[in-house]
């Protein structure tokens, strides 16, 4: 049948509108794939052609003042599995006791369980699973040689503490990946950690890169070093003697600080117990948070006696008491709200000096009501106390200062003496610092500087001082008091021949729970030295030491000051200045001069006198340097410092000649000789009458001459 015109138009309209759906389904479809899945498609079809990689940037090392590594990342290997590589290509291809083989022979080595493991090896919708981060050099050795197929080993990083338990609150530690946890390598993680770079590959099917395909690489950019201002000899001192305090008390915990009282640099830090930063007990959160707590910076208490500095310097500074006043003791204070004692009656005669010397209560009670609460507390407030020092650390507590609306006159004479207010170690050295420093604010700070890996300086430390608390007058006052403490009262312990040390101790009382008093004390002793011009200042605290007869401050800690400064100062290279009488009671001898000599000869020479010899350089040099020098009478036992170079260090030997020194003093030949790098030897008193080696002949630089004086 034949159709009309009409129905022929109606079935090519029909046809046509059926061409035109599909074209419309057709570009629908190919909107929806290539915009709307579009971006989805495109990363499953790299994903399927290509593998990314982490290219790890190196993490920047921490070091102390002078160079020294306390951390750094090194290479360990960590087990990867290639489940296609153990099965097939697909979900449907599982080689089962393949996968089991590995997987048990894996979990006897790496100490993981069996079936964890087996799980892994049979996901095939993943091309590379990372099993076991880090493993030991034997766990690598034993993989290597069961040569299983699917498992490989892969170059990681792996963060290193070559110290150990060795400043350990402060450096802190990272995660498995590298990231700061604690400590500075949280608190500086910006400059440290680096950015991660990227590798990308073409792979076949099975995931196997394709030899000679493209890649596309970015690398990684890697972390700058952080310089501290700890001194790691410094620290050595510390750590031992904190850690005898800790064992031989007993002690709930050991702390001490060094700080350089100018700056606010944190010279040392260490807290007792500690842990081995390699080995941190990730495994118990609770004994892990208490052994990463920064005591220091976060731990607040009454600070006890050592708040009487503060006290004294800011009567002095106000005007209220001059430094020849006498007080009485009458053996304590009656105040609102009861009878504040002192541990003696000192008498009714008790100067300044003696009242800090002796640490009497009564004296800094009639200083704290004399000032009153605004006055003082403006002192206190200036000194830091109740406000963070702003220290370079994360988590630190402010203290505890009563607000002034509510300080009632019981109140304020407590905290003349320690009392009622609580503060964190770091404030109380920083407060004792602007005392002794001529009265200027500092900031506490460990960090020195940021080097990037060609040895440009990122950030430096800051050392900038601020506003001045007390007068230089004040300061100066102070010093000499703290002394009077150290050469007569309560810290004789603490004292050291040779050098003048100011300091005062410190017996604060311990609450338990339910607010009554413990049998323990939190023990101190704050000191610097040399007094003059205090170049170090020291804190220790002994915290309820359990194993001690007495757990006064004096008693338990200022001897751990002493013994810390001499080693500090002699470190230094701050010569001691015996007195007549120190001499007298250690026994003393002239100093022989041992430059020019092997270290053999050196060692038996300083030996044969009785003097200790403490030697740096080259077994094979000269010793071309020595402190105390040669002449400079010392006691018996005295530590002497000899510096050993090679000939090939010294470069080309330098001539000089020789001057007349007929005539001159002691002193005034010293000075020449000096200027010239000529070692000196004196022999008698008075003016030169003869030396050794003639005027204008020529010599070696360091070559001895010997001079005779006579009256």
């Amino acid at each position: 049948m034949q159709l009309s015109d009409g129905g022929r138009h109606k079935r090519i309209r029909i046809i046509a509108w059926g061409i035109l759906a599909c074209f419309g389904f057709l570009a629908l479809r190919i909107f929806y794939l290539q915009v709307v899945r579009g971006s989805w498609l495109v990363s499953k079809a790299l994903n399927q052609w290509t593998h990314n990689s982490v290219v790890e940037a190196t993490r920047g090392s921490i070091r102390d003042c002078n160079g020294e590594i306390l951390a750094q990342s090194g290479s360990a290997s960590s087990v990867l599995l290639y489940p296609k590589l153990i099965n097939g290509s697909t979900d449907a291809d599982i080689n089962e006791a393949n996968a089991r083989f590995i997987a048990e022979e894996l979990s006897k080595l790496l100490e993981m369980s069996e079936d964890t493991i087996y799980k892994k090896c049979v996901d095939t919708t993943k091309y590379e699973i990372w099993l076991k981060r880090q493993i030991t050099p034997e766990q690598e050795e034993a993989i290597l040689k069961l040569d299983l197929t699917g498992v490989g080993l892969a170059v990681d990083t792996k963060r290193y503490y070559p110290k150990g338990n060795f400043l350990t609150q402060i450096i802190g530690f990272t995660s498995v990946d590298g990231d700061g946890i604690e400590g500075i390598e949280a608190y500086y993680d910006k400059y440290l950690a680096g950015e991660d770079g990227q590798k990308t590959v073409q792979t076949d099917l099975g995931g196997r890169e394709i030899a000679f395909g493209d890649e596309y690489y970015v690398a990684p950019t890697d972390g700058y070093d952080v310089y501290l201002t700890i001194d790691y000899v410094i620290q050595s001192y510390i750590e031992k003697a904190a850690g005898d305090a800790y064992e031989r008390y007993k002690a709930s915990s050991v702390m001490c600080v060094v700080m350089n009282p100018k700056t606010g640099a944190i010279l040392g830090l260490t807290i007792k117990p500690d842990y081995d930063l390699n080995d941190p007990p990730r495994n118990d959160t609770e004994v892990l948070a208490a052994l990463t707590r920064n005591q220091v910076f976060a731990n607040s208490n009454d600070p006890g006696s050592v708040f009487k500095v503060f006290t004294l310097a800011a009567a002095l500074d106000a005007g209220v008491t001059t430094v020849n006043e006498c007080f009485a003791c009458r053996g304590g204070r009656d105040v609102a709200g009861g009878f504040v004692r002192c541990d003696n009656n000192h008498g009714d005669n008790v100067s300044l000096a003696t009242g800090l010397a002796k640490s009497c209560n009564s004296v800094f009670v009639d200083l704290a009501l004399r000032m009153g609460t605004d006055k003082f507390y403006n002192y206190i407030r200036a000194f830091g106390f109740g406000k963070k020092t702003g220290v370079d650390f994360l988590s630190e507590a402010s203290g505890i200062l009563i607000d002034e609306s509510n300080v009632k006159e019981g109140d304020l004479a407590r905290i003349g003496f320690g009392q009622s207010i609580s503060a964190t170690p770091i404030q109380t050295i920083k407060a004792f610092c602007e005392v002794i420093n001529g009265g200027v604010q500092v900031t506490p700070h460990l960090l020195s500087k940021v080097v990037d890996k060609d040895g440009t300086v990122i950030l430096e430390e800051n050392t900038q001082t601020y506003e001045r608390v007390i007068s230089e007058q004040t300061s100066e006052i102070m010093r000499s008091l703290l002394k009077g403490v150290v050469d007569n009262g309560s810290g004789s312990r603490a004292a050291v021949a040779g050098y003048s040390i100011g300091g005062k101790t410190g017996t604060a009382q311990k609450y338990a729970a339910d607010g009554t008093i413990k049998t323990t004390h939190l023990s101190s002793f704050i000191a610097c030295a040399p007094v003059d011009d205090p170049q170090v200042a020291v804190l220790f605290i002994v915290d309820e030491a359990t194993d001690a007869e007495s757990d006064y401050g004096s008693l338990i800690c200022a001897p751990y000051v002493g013994e810390i400064l001499e080693e500090t100062l002699q470190y230094m290279g701050i010569t001691p200045h015996y007195t007549a009488e120190e001499l007298a009671t250690m026994g003393s001898l002239q100093v022989p001069n041992v430059v020019g000599k092997t270290k053999s000869d050196a060692i038996a020479v300083l030996k044969g006198k009785g003097l200790v010899p403490y030697i740096s350089g080259p077994d094979n040099g000269i010793v071309v340097e020595q402190m105390p020098a040669a002449g400079e009478v010392v006691p018996k036992g005295e530590q002497v410092a000899i510096t050993l170079k090679t000939k090939d260090q010294l470069g080309p030997v330098e001539m000089v000649e020789v001057p007349n020194l007929k005539g001159k003093t002691i002193e005034e030949c010293r000075q020449i000789l000096d200027s010239l790098q000529l070692n000196f030897y004196a022999h008698g008193s008075g003016l030169a009458i003869w030396q050794n080696i003639k005027p204008n002949e020529k010599v070696e630089i360091r070559t001895e001459i010997r001079v005779e004086f006579s009256n």
